[in-house]
């Protein structure tokens, strides 16, 4: 009689997911109704078939994971997910943004030179050993007197990266507007277009629909539902692949162009993050001039005029990272539609383009000021060469005046926010102002690490860890806060802080910021230096080989403990090498190879050819402190 236990099926264990549990299960199952089948000939064709849907199974249950992961806002990782999640919150993703600068001119000719607004010049700058053309444009005219030098200074112009499209692309005039021709449009509802450029600057997107020979603006808004059937508005946001998109109203909320209009758009195109330059990048030995509005060519300029950049050019940057897109959409996920706590007014602020930070403040029920910074994506670093000079985002390099991008910034976080505060409240937008901090520090490197690296990664950490990204408005930074990363990196035995202030005031154990202002840790201010307390260094250390000459590596310094000496000419036979210390102190125990010496005596060692490898060990008389000097010799005949 056969027992009813084996009469169950056997339970599906659906935590198998890869190809190996699925295949183990199956064979399991086979087996289980066929106990003579073995199931492990891989020759079997029954085994064939089982790891074909093991395979299959695998790959099915890949996509499922990624579809799951695609899902969340904090787990998606596809551009295009993060992007629908953004658009769902209302959250605005920056494209690309501009940086600024001031432009000298000089004129050689007899007679003065206008030059009109919309002029462009450029640099040729070399990013990862390949030359990029960055354009700047002039903001207004700007008329050159006989005679003016560059080096005067006194023909001044702001300028922006970036370029009008009609300077590359063939385009109509719509009433002194340069635009160009997108599609012809459907007399559909909810119509999309894509712009033919990916490098568009967000703020100069304009869009006319024509009308047999009359060119219309259409004007852009953040929602299409907030207008009505008759109101001439677009939309845009940005795909995947950074480029605009158009999108036109229904019917309901906002009008529809007619069927075969034609669209056109004027925008300038940019270089993001490629336009941050250091002053006087633009040439000031010729005549980089690229395009002057309403002459066909440059010719007649080009002789007479010279140009450069006066001042550093900011701002600038990329479209909006994915890191940051996750990080500042779902902050609009609470709070929505609604303005009472100042956690609300923070996160609703995030509705404005180029945000970066927002703090608010309220003293009563009756008035809230908001501080805000503007955006500077994770790849902002100042160990970067292309954002060395953009130590204070919103404000012109020397920190004393606002620029552009953030009297923009202030204007739509305002606007933001006026549609969400409630009646009888009172909202104040203004920028932060940052701090530059001064930080003096020692450190202590550990046994055979260079001190000239150390010192370069303990740098690197601290304006990592406290860079623009990770700083908050009103924040808070201590000496045992730098003390903690310092001593994390890779070859520091110990460190600490002498002074920490703020530029022009008095040396604090931690700092904490007012309302509105940011603490700036940056490169130039950064000064460090090495301790040795307690320890007993060399003064000197040299060789000689007994056939053939040697070198060492690098440069002795009493504080980097790691040298090779390189022997040339040795020969083949027996050679050997007399390593000389040098100490100051002569009470000092000195080893080479674990031979006693005394400072200035030579030990004699024999070396192969190749590598070889030995120390030099100094030990302080009053600490017992061992201070150890790693050496390689590298032996050629």
């Amino acid at each position: 009689m056969t027992d009813a236990s084996q009469k169950l099926p056997i339970a599906i264990d659906y935590t198998s997911r890869d190809f190996y549990s699925l295949r183990q299960d199956m064979i399991t199952r086979v087996k289980a109704n066929i106990p003579a089948w073995l199931g492990n000939d891989p020759a079997d064709f029954g085994m064939t078939l089982i790891e074909a849907f093991a395979y299959m199974g695998d790959i099915a249950n890949y996509y499922i994971d990624r579809v799951a992961n695609e899902s969340f806002i904090s787990t998606a990782t596809q551009r295009s997910s993060l992007l629908k999640y953004a658009k769902e919150r209302g959250y605005t993703v920056a494209g690309y943004r501009s940086s600024t600068t001031v432009l000298s001119f000089g004129n050689s000719k007899g007679s003065s030179l206008t030059l009109p607004a919309g002029t462009v010049v450029y640099a040729d700058v070399v990013y990862n050993d390949e030359i990029k053309r960055i354009k700047f444009s002039t903001d207004a005219s700007i008329t050159i007197p006989a005679g003016r030098t560059v080096s005067s200074n006194l023909s001044l112009c702001n300028a922006t990266q970036g370029y009008d499209i009609a300077t590359v692309k063939t385009t109509e005039d719509a009433g002194g507007v340069n635009v160009l021709k997108v599609a012809t449009t459907t007399g559909e509802a909810n119509q999309t277009y894509t712009l033919n450029d990916n490098s568009v600057i967000d703020s100069s997107l304009k869009v006319y629909i024509k009308d047999g020979t009359t060119f219309v603006k259409w004007t852009e808004v953040e929602d299409l539902s907030l207008y009505g059937k008759n109101d001439r508005v677009f939309t845009k946001y940005l795909d995947e692949n950074d480029y605009y998109v158009i999108v036109f109203g229904d019917g309901i909320s906002g009008a529809i162009p007619i069927y075969g209009n034609g669209l056109y758009a004027a925008y300038n195109l940019g270089d993001g993050v490629y336009g941050n330059l250091v002053e006087k990048t633009i040439s000031t030995t010729t005549s980089p001039l690229a395009y002057v509005p309403g002459y066909s060519d440059v010719s007649s300029f080009t002789p007479y005029i010279t140009v450069t950049n006066k001042d550093e050019a900011i701002g600038g940057a990329h479209p909006e990272s994915n890191a940051s897109i996750r990080d500042n959409a779902s902050k609009l996920s609470a709070g929505f539609q609604r303005a009472v706590t100042l956690s609300d007014y923070e996160r609703l602020s995030f509705l404005a383009a180029n945000l970066g930070k927002a703090k608010a403040y309220s003293l009563d029920y009756s008035s809230v000021s908001v501080f805000v910074a503007p955006k500077r994506d994770s790849g902002y670093t100042q160990s970067s060469n292309l954002n060395t000079t953009d130590l204070y985002p919103g404000w012109a390099s020397d920190n004393t005046t606002i620029t552009t991008e953030m009297q923009t910034l202030v204007s739509s976080v305002y606007s933001a926010l006026s549609d969400y505060t409630q009646i009888g409240v009172t909202t104040t937008v203004s920028p932060v102002y940052y701090s530059p901090l001064e930080i003096v520090y020692t450190f202590t490197p550990s046994i055979g690490y260079s001190t000239s690296d150390v010192q370069t990664a303990i740098e690197d950490r601290l304006l990592n860890v406290f860079s623009y990204q990770n700083a908050a408005i009103a924040g808070y930074i201590s000496k045992d806060m730098l003390i903690k990363e310092m001593n994390s990196v890779t070859g520091v035995t110990s460190s600490s802080v002498t002074t920490l202030k703020i530029t022009g005031g008095s040396d604090s154990a931690s700092l904490t910021g007012n309302q509105g202002e940011v603490f700036v840790v940056s490169k130039a201010k950064l000064t460090g230096s090495v301790t040795t307390t307690g320890r007993t260094l060399l003064s000197g250390l040299s060789a000689t080989v007994s056939t053939g000459t040697v070198s060492i590596s690098p440069t002795f310094a009493g504080s980097t403990l790691a040298y090779t000496f390189t022997a040339v000419g040795t020969g083949s036979g027996s050679v050997t090498i007399s390593i000389t210390p040098t100490c100051s102190d002569s009470s000092a125990t000195i080893t080479v190879g674990g031979s006693v010496t005394t400072s200035t005596v030579a030990v004699t060692l024999s070396i192969s050819l190749g590598l070889n490898t030995t120390s030099v060990v100094v030990t302080n008389p009053t600490t017992g402190i061992k201070t150890t000097y790693g050496i390689t010799i590298v032996r050629s005949a």
